[in-house]
């Protein structure tokens, strides 16, 4: 049974555990849109060699979570965090509190 993590531009990201070893399933939609295609050819490059398979209107990439894959999950949140914090127009953090109204 997969835990669904996330979900973003028409890709699914989930988990699973498999014989003791953790495998990241990222579906995306067979007819891709550009956000699409760019961000399974980022996850290829980035996580690795993946298991592709196709599954009703989706293609399926599994990779299994070892050593490598972790180490690159890191460098690509970390080069991102840095992308996005060099960005001179980014706001850096984005707070809303709910505000508290006097009866």
């Amino acid at each position: 049974m997969s835990l669904v993590i996330g979900q973003y531009e028409g890709a699914q990201v989930e988990m699973e555990w498999r014989e003791g070893r953790q495998v990241i399933i990222v579906r995306l939609p067979k007819q891709l849109s550009m956000a699409d295609a760019v961000m399974g050819t980022a996850l290829g490059l980035i996580l690795g060699q993946a298991d592709v398979g196709a599954q009703g209107d989706e293609v399926v990439y599994e990779i299994e979570h070892d050593a490598q894959v972790d180490q690159r999950m890191v460098a690509l949140i970390d080069l991102l965090a840095e992308l996005r914090y060099r960005h001179p127009q980014a706001t850096q953090l984005e707070l809303a509190l709910p505000v508290e109204v006097a009866p």
